[in-house]
């Protein structure tokens, strides 16, 4: 059942996904086959309620989705961000040019227990990536896949 409903989920991150990157049409890039410039940033939900192997399998989509992209500066950058009650940023946009130390990276993280503080997540992405200029490339769409388990406990609204 658990498995199911990541499964579900990551549809749900896909379709977001998607929309959102077409509709960052800024004139730099649109989504589209050929087209692979983009910053994306992994928001990965590692309460409590999502489970050890959950985890590990939404960190496996992340490296299997990744694989399908050329990572470098002419190309999609990759953020990892983890969150529970407190957001942790594991790695971001401008730390990998290379695809197999962004996998290790990823295999590496560990999985912290807590609540869900999906709001909180997003505006830690927003503050610190988004909003680092030297960290977020001017005029390349902006990405956020969300992965959670759908269940905050939050207290503020996104």
């Amino acid at each position: 059942m658990q498995v199911n409903k990541v499964l579900s989920f990551l549809f749900c991150a896909m379709t977001v996904l998607i929309v959102t990157s077409r509709a960052q049409e800024d004139g730099a890039c649109m989504v589209r086959a050929g087209c692979e410039i983009l910053d994306i940033v992994f928001v990965i939900d590692s309460s409590e309620s999502v489970g050890r192997d959950n985890f590990k399998l939404v960190l496996q989509f992340m490296t299997d989705f990744a694989d399908n992209f050329e990572i470098g500066d002419k190309h999609a950058h990759f953020a990892l961000v983890t969150y529970n009650d407190w957001s942790r940023l594991q790695f971001n946009l401008d730390q990998f040019n290379d695809r197999d130390a962004m996998n290790d990276a990823i295999k590496n993280v560990r999985y912290y227990t807590g609540n869900t503080d999906t709001a909180g997540a997003l505006k830690f992405v927003d503050d610190n990536i988004f909003g680092v200029r030297s960290v977020n490339r001017k005029g390349i769409p902006d990405v956020v896949v969300l992965i959670t388990d759908g269940i905050h406990t939050d207290q503020y609204s996104a």
